[in-house]
């Protein structure tokens, strides 16, 4: 509750002062360095390794989040820490405070987030691997990059690419890390059972799964 409320009352002076310089590069390696952190835990904890967290420059970290897609398939890390910021400056809205903020992620941003990001207003996101040395070591990922995101976007976004990316790429320098993702979201979705049990057997389905199998054949 003591870091809810000094975050609100930090946040809350922030559109009277001055604004605050982005953070520096030896400030972002912390940010980036954390990152990393929340991607492991994620990962230990069933889900892909990915972390992010939102800073307020003149005043630190305010927001984390990390990857819970094997359970909800749009909670990447960025949606889960742009949430979480959320309900931390509550009754504020994120749209008052967003361009003031940096995002930092150990991976690319997807299309998805990327676009929440920029519907947010964010003012800089900082990252670290890349989408194309995620799909060229064997992750999945819709081929559209952060940056064309932001140049189709109506709001202004600053990008910093590759950011400590020597030290973030080796979370995702393994196909068993992606396959490993991919097969954990399958067996959650279908009640533990493999995917292509559930297709051809709809007596092993759980209900909610042969329901919706019956209907779509």
């Amino acid at each position: 509750m003591t870091t809810r409320l000094l975050s609100l009352a930090l946040l809350s002076c922030h559109a009277c002062a001055a604004r605050a310089l982005w953070s520096d590069p030896q400030q972002m390696a912390v940010y980036m360095r954390r990152c990393v952190q929340l991607a492991q835990e994620a990962a230990a904890a069933g889900g892909g390794p990915y972390g992010a967290l939102i800073v307020d420059p003149s005043v630190g970290i305010i927001a984390e989040g990390h990857n819970h897609a094997a359970k909800n398939p749009i909670w990447h890390g960025e949606m889960a820490a742009i949430s979480n910021l959320s309900d931390i400056i509550s009754p504020s809205s994120v749209y008052s405070l967003a361009a003031s903020l940096e995002l930092y992620t150990s991976a690319e941003p997807c299309p998805m987030c990327m676009s929440a990001i920029a519907w947010s207003g964010f003012g800089r996101v900082v990252y670290g691997t890349s989408i194309p040395f995620i799909q060229e070591h064997g992750g999945s990922q819709i081929d559209l990059r952060a940056r064309d995101v932001i140049a189709k976007s109506p709001k202004s976004v600053l990008l910093y690419e590759g950011f400590l990316h020597n030290e973030t790429d080796p979370l995702y320098a393994s196909p068993s890390v992606h396959r490993h993702d991919h097969d954990h979201t399958h067996r959650h979705l279908f009640g533990g059972l493999s995917f292509e049990r559930c297709l051809h057997s709809l007596v092993d389905c759980p209900p909610a799964v042969a329901l919706q199998q019956e209907k779509t054949w």
